[in-house]
């Protein structure tokens, strides 16, 4: 049965979506690089994924994709249709972009009611632009102290973190010592190479303690947390089999016990009473697998929190060595996905071996802890490593579940929201609300305000999106609407390290851009692939096709002689159309609004009164009741002009800033002069992307050939599988000429 387009939003309850297993969904970009040159092209691949299962999630059919500059101001911005879980694309550097810090975010719409979003620093350089450099190459320390239980309490052994950063927050490795102000106490100290050190100090109430390090030739001295004499601590002991949970006090504190929650994937797991001065023991395997986060709290509120990881930690993305191929020469890898996935693949020339963080560490720990390291510190990190990690790191902030949701999901539809206010800017209930867009499919989503003004407009990803104009159905001239904004209006302050050069990377540079600018010479655009979709059409429609009889010079002549079904009214400079409808019994014209359009748009009666009859293809008319949602029409009038464009008249109702949704992108690339002419120059740092492989499991085998770039190129395959677990794997080669 053919059907009017019209999109029904079906809401579900509170306690409905909370039962959800992806009511908080999380997600990852796979970029093709992170750092690039003005005239290059950043490619990109979501995976949008369950934060409680790792399922790629079904819950939204939009992503928001924001290119961001230093300051947080949007230099792209993209609306992407959802695919299973997936949307791929790209954003073309223009070489007008400065010079600077740039931040990737994604987000789904019902990730906003979180404040959540993916984020990615990249790095341009615009070669073409005069700029400046920083050049100063001190290296100020950054100390950051964490005690286990978070008190650091006199008497009793405390176990202390230290990281030691320079102002780009990377780890540096020194040496120095822990002393008191008044005593002999001391503590070597030595630093890794991710700025880490961990010891156990008893403290005494009396003293102050510093930390002393060597930088430069030089003393810097740092200030250890203040010792107290009272409160809790909680402290984590850890044997083959158990977890041995400790909360002490000093000897004399009065507290008595309280309650140990455990979460696991932001859920509440295990929740048991504990006493102060007692340790109670927990069997490893029965707690789930993975990051934990203990919690205590007594009946004064004193809270206490712990993170723990239960099990192995390690991850699969363990890169391999390819060795050296020449230019212009074939490569040949295989890479071991243990089970059938998702994949998108990219071959890129990097400065660095491991510059972008995996789907697998983002998933599995990173993303929950509120800080950053690189990625070779989790394919190396073991036991020890990673339980002063999870000391020194506090949880990242946990996303409370609100019934009153602001922001619906996108789940068959993409949304508008909005509110009809009054002048006085107080919410007006009950009032139908219209969105139209033009062009050759054109479609129309109506809504109803709630008791406080507000409406949630749903509108069809896969039709047209051309001038999008909204307006009140009732002709209301006292009540604005206002639409809400699409995107985030401000995010957390991002950081923005300094970037240097020297003459080998500006050299590097300019020899990058010439490749580039050689590259884009010869580049064809890809073939657009189109689609077609039926023109909507109504149910019970009676047609009236002009040219079959005689036209009249005005077209309220038109209806009048053609079309008996409707008539047409005037009140003072105002005309209605009204119809003879079937739902009523005496035959008599309908009093409920009718709706009127025009190719598939609103249209006021003046303006189809004042057309020319002869630009009128066809008239449809509907002499029954139609429902919109809360919305009654007692018929339809809609006309269609000879050539789908209005006829001149403007679209009834206000232009509002709707981003066109960008269709997925899942096509890819490969640089491979033998499909093409050999004579063209191959410049590409981008060997291969493609973003919508899916594998059965087993060997990956990949075949691409190289370019004429030479220098570190990295491999990296990304995916989900079907049960929700993270794959990442990364190899290197590199390019020269090896005779």
């Amino acid at each position: 049965m053919k059907k009017i387009l019209v999109i029904i939003l079906f809401l579900w309850n509170a306690e409905a979506l909370m039962s959800q297993s992806n009511r908080y969904e999380a997600v990852y970009s796979h970029l093709s690089a992170i750092d690039l040159i003005a005239g290059e092209t950043l490619y990109f691949n979501n995976y949008v994924y369950s934060d409680q299962t790792g399922k790629r999630s079904d819950l939204s059919r939009l992503i928001y994709i924001e290119l961001l500059d230093q300051n947080g101001e949007p230099v792209y911005q993209s609306k992407m249709e959802v695919v299973n879980g997936r949307s791929s694309g790209h954003f073309y550097l223009s070489t007008n972009i400065e010079t600077g810090n740039y931040h990737f975010v994604a987000y789904t719409r019902w990730m906003q009611n979180f404040d959540d979003y993916y984020h990615q620093p990249i790095t341009i350089i615009n070669p073409y632009l005069s700029q400046t450099f920083d050049t100063d190459t001190t290296q100020s320390l950054q100390v950051e102290m964490k005690v286990e239980g978070q008190k650091f309490l006199a008497g009793v052994k405390n176990k202390m973190v230290i990281r030691v950063t320079d102002t780009q927050e990377n780890g540096m490795a020194l040496t120095g010592r822990i002393v008191s102000k008044t005593s002999d106490f001391s503590v070597n100290v030595k630093t890794d190479t991710y700025g880490f050190f961990s010891c156990e100090i008893t403290p005494d109430a009396a003293e102050n303690y510093q930390l002393i390090l060597e930088n430069n030739q030089s003393f810097e001295f740092f200030d250890l947390p203040s010792v107290v004499s009272s409160g809790i601590q909680l402290r984590l002991f850890s044997t083959s089999d158990l977890y041995i949970v400790k909360l002490i006090a000093p000897e004399g504190t009065k507290y008595s016990q309280g309650q140990l929650a455990i979460y696991h994937q932001s859920e509440q797991v295990s929740t048991m009473p504990v006493a102060i001065n007692t340790s109670i023991s927990l069997e490893k395997k029965r707690l789930p697998s993975g990051l934990l986060r203990m919690v205590f709290t007594d009946s004064d509120q004193n809270l206490q929190e712990r993170l723990i990881w239960n099990g192995p930690f390690q991850t699969m993305d363990q890169p391999l060595e390819l060795g050296a191929y020449e230019v212009l020469n074939e490569v040949n890898a295989s890479l071991k996905i243990p089970e059938p996935a998702a994949l998108s693949i990219s071959v890129e020339q990097v400065e660095q071996r491991g510059q972008s963080k995996g789907l697998e560490v983002e998933r599995l720990i990173e993303n929950k802890l509120a800080i950053d390291l690189p990625v070779s510190y989790y394919q190396q990190i073991n036991t020890d490593q990673l339980d002063q990690l999870l000391i020194f790191s506090s949880w990242m902030a946990t996303r409370e579940y609100d019934s009153l949701v602001v922001w619906l999901p996108e789940y068959r539809s993409a949304l508008l929201h909005g509110a009809v206010k009054d002048k006085n800017g107080l919410g007006v209930a009950d009032q139908p609300v219209g969105l139209t867009f033009s062009g050759e499919r054109p479609q129309l989503a109506t809504a109803s305000t709630d008791m406080n003004g507000s409406f949630v407009l749903a509108y069809d990803l896969n039709y047209s999106q051309d001038d999008p104009r909204i307006a009140l159905l009732s002709g209301a001239d006292s009540l604005v609407i206002s639409v809400d904004p699409e995107f985030y209006q401000s995010y957390d302050a991002f950081k923005n390290p300094p970037i240097r050069m020297d003459s080998a990377k500006v050299a590097a540079v300019i020899k990058r851009s010439i490749q580039n600018q050689i590259e884009n010479a010869y580049y064809e655009p890809a073939q657009q692939i189109t689609t077609t979709l039926p023109y909507p059409q109504f149910d019970h429609v009676k047609s009236y096709r002009l040219a079959e009889f005689t036209r009249f010079q005005t077209i309220r002549d038109t209806f009048i002689e053609l079309i008996a079904e409707v008539g047409i009214s005037k009140n003072e400079n105002k005309y209605k159309f009204r119809l003879r409808s079937k739902d009523l019994s005496n035959g008599m014209f309908a009093e409920q609004s009718t709706l009127l359009l025009l190719d598939g748009t609103l249209a006021s009666p003046e303006d189809i009164i004042n057309m020319s009859p002869y630009l009128v293809d066809r008239i449809d008319v509907v002499n029954r009741r139609y429902y919109f949602g809360k919305i009654i029409f007692d018929g339809v009038i809609s006309i269609h002009t000879l050539s789908s464009d209005r006829a001149g008249v403007t679209v009834l109702g206000s232009q509002i800033p709707l981003t066109k949704i960008q269709p997925s992108e899942p096509r890819p690339i490969l640089s491979n002069p033998s499909q093409g002419d050999a004579r063209i120059p191959n410049y590409r740092d981008l060997l291969f992307w493609d973003p919508s492989v899916d594998h059965e499991g087993g060997d990956l085998q990949l075949s691409f050939l190289t370019s004429e770039v030479k220098g570190l190129f990295e491999i990296r395959v990304e995916g989900i599988s079907p049960e929700g677990k993270p794959i990442t794997r990364r190899a290197y080669f590199e390019v020269k000429r090896i005779h």
